[in-house]
């Protein structure tokens, strides 16, 4: 499987990959009445244009969170009972953005009842000590803790790219702070930045990798501008962020991007594991919903969870959790 998403799965095999994945296939009457009963604590009738606050920093118009999207007028209303459904069933998600764009995705290839099963697994790997130990988790819950993987990803970059550290620099020269680029990339799960196939690509290696795929594919993209597209950037003296939007939305081919992304190991940091301020160990948290199906995932040693930190040692890193911090073998 890992192969398989890495290389590209074919359109048309999109829906038989995402069910296999998330271990959809089998029990379809026992999630579709999850989905039932899910339904009779909201009235869809009177959801109008608004999403939960987990959905962004405030309870917003879909638009406003969403300006990007592939749904029909069906797959938004859809969209917005799930959104909702999910905010009941785990009301302490502060802040999470991924969700919404990972759902709108999903519905273009799966049912509604199976993109909620869809979610309910992936929120709940979040909870799952054998998943987090291949950082395989792929939501963080909070605005702080949100904004200490951009961080993260940021040290990332700079500490094992000196391409990316001369890309940040022309950035600050330029009065972009790499963190509010960061922040737009991976918020956004890079829909404001890729085209449809470059997010179908992402997408599935998203879901099967967890947050790894977004410390790769930021650094196969900020690469991808360094090498190809600085001296353009630096004589067009337009807004930053929209050249960078321009730039990546007219990429058509991504072989090289994803070759440089998976030329990158990602690791976790080391052992230790703890959940937001609290210091409770993961496999002591409160689910905060009954079990659903378990990950798909391949029976294989994952080797990348060997660690080889060359960051140790770095100041900057001492107030980041060390969950958030990876490195390069």
């Amino acid at each position: 499987a890992k192969e398989l998403c890495r290389k590209g799965i074919p359109l048309k095999y999109m829906k038989i990959f995402f069910k296999k994945l998330l271990n959809l296939e089998n029990f379809k009457e026992n999630y579709s009445i999850k989905y039932e009963m899910a339904m009779k604590s909201i009235d869809p009738n009177y959801l109008g244009d608004y999403v939960p606050y987990c959905c962004g920093k405030d309870k917003k118009k879909l638009k406003e969170i969403l300006p990007i999207h592939y749904l029909n007028e069906e797959g938004i209303t859809h969209l917005k009972i799930i959104m909702w459904l999910i905010s009941d069933l785990v009301p302490e998600i502060e802040y999470c953005p991924l969700l919404i764009k990972i759902t709108s995705i999903l519905l273009i290839f799966l049912e509604k009842e199976e993109v909620y099963e869809a979610m309910r697994t992936l929120i709940e790997m979040n909870y799952k000590p054998s998943e987090i130990s291949k950082l395989r988790w792929h939501f963080r819950f909070t605005i702080n803790e949100n904004n200490k993987l951009y961080d993260s990803i940021r040290v990332f970059l700079e500490n094992e790219s000196a391409n990316i550290n001369n890309l940040f620099t022309f950035f600050k020269e330029r009065g972009l702070e790499p963190n509010l680029l960061i922040k737009d990339l991976c918020d956004g799960l890079f829909l404001n930045y890729l085209n449809f196939y470059g997010i179908l690509r992402f997408i599935c290696i998203f879901i099967y990798e967890g947050s790894k795929s977004l410390y790769r594919f930021t650094y196969g993209l900020l690469n991808y501008l360094f090498e190809e597209k600085l001296e353009e950037m630096k004589n067009n003296k337009n807004n930053l962020i929209f050249q960078i939007r321009n730039i990546i939305l007219n990429i058509t081919d991504y072989k090289k991007i994803i070759s440089d992304t998976f030329n990158l190991k990602v690791n976790r940091f080391n052992n230790g594991y703890s959940n937001n301020d609290s210091g409770k160990e993961v496999e002591d948290l409160e689910k905060p919903y009954e079990s659903v199906s378990s990950y798909n995932n391949d029976s294989d040693n994952d080797k990348e969870s060997n660690i080889n930190s060359k960051n140790k040692n770095k100041k900057e890193n001492d107030y980041l959790y060390e969950f958030y911090l990876p490195s390069i073998e």
